[in-house]
């Protein structure tokens, strides 16, 4: 696993990791090991250039799809010479501190608090939300020092950053309203969510957060276009970076 424990690719693979168990039978036992680092290429680059052994399995998210489309030389590994398991669309929420004196999109898109975003990497998973705030046209300073969503939500509750993304399971179960009771306590206001894609490749509702605005919503909704070579590039981000956004292999 190429990221921190805690997060949402952690939290997705430990909810499956019981049925695989189960239907290999014979007594399997799979553990899950955390090998972070280089925005989770470090791991994904671990498992693609060791001896294949046939016990070893490897979980991939967005953060791993996007800097190899993009052909960044960090990345060694190649998705088309890994066998696919299970893959599944997994959608995300942005959401902000009342601190900011915001609380919806409306606000979001005039606001003059001095927003600051905690991600990973401007070229992986975080590569989306940055480049639909810019569409936006938000004001916003961007921290890409974090080593993983558990880590950004950390410096998020302690006040380092006002703007932050969780995937959805990692913002079920830390922010809405277990770990921390952000949400509940009113220590947190969420403000879009990514959408998923429909049978005919547009970006429609989250089910799992039907009240929210999807990122297109959101962006329309700051007078952003949703037409044209720019949201053309954002699509094609959102679709590597969220269409299949967990993968096993």
């Amino acid at each position: 696993q190429p990221f921190s424990e805690g997060g949402g690719t952690d939290k997705w693979l430990r909810a499956i990791v019981p049925f695989l168990e189960k239907y290999l039978g014979g007594d399997v036992t799979i553990v899950v090991t955390h090998m972070k680092g280089e925005s989770g290429t470090l791991g994904a680059n671990e498992f693609a250039t060791r001896d294949p052994d046939g016990l070893t399995l490897l979980v991939s998210s967005g953060s791993n799809a996007l800097p190899y489309v993009l052909g960044q030389e960090k990345v060694q590994y190649d998705f088309a010479d890994f066998s696919g398991i299970i893959g599944s669309p997994v959608g995300g929420v942005i959401y902000t501190s009342p601190n900011t004196g915001i609380t919806g999109m409306a606000d979001l898109c005039n606001s003059d608090a001095e927003l600051i975003f905690g991600g990973i990497a401007a070229t992986g998973l975080d590569m989306v939300p940055l480049v639909a705030f810019d569409l936006m046209g938000l004001e916003f300073t961007p921290d890409m020092t974090y080593d993983g969503r558990s880590a950004a939500r950390e410096a998020f509750v302690q006040g380092a950053t006002n703007l932050d993304l969780q995937t959805t399971p990692g913002y079920l179960q830390n922010v809405q309203p277990f770990t921390y009771n952000l949400v509940e306590a009113g220590a947190s206001v969420p403000l879009f969510t990514f959408g998923v894609l429909d049978a005919d490749g547009n970006i429609s509702d989250d089910p799992v957060f039907a009240e929210m605005p999807n990122i297109q919503e959101a962006i329309e909704i700051c007078g952003g276009s949703t037409s044209g070579p720019e949201f053309e590039a954002f699509k094609a981000a959102f679709t590597a970076g969220f269409g299949a956004q967990k993968n096993l292999w």
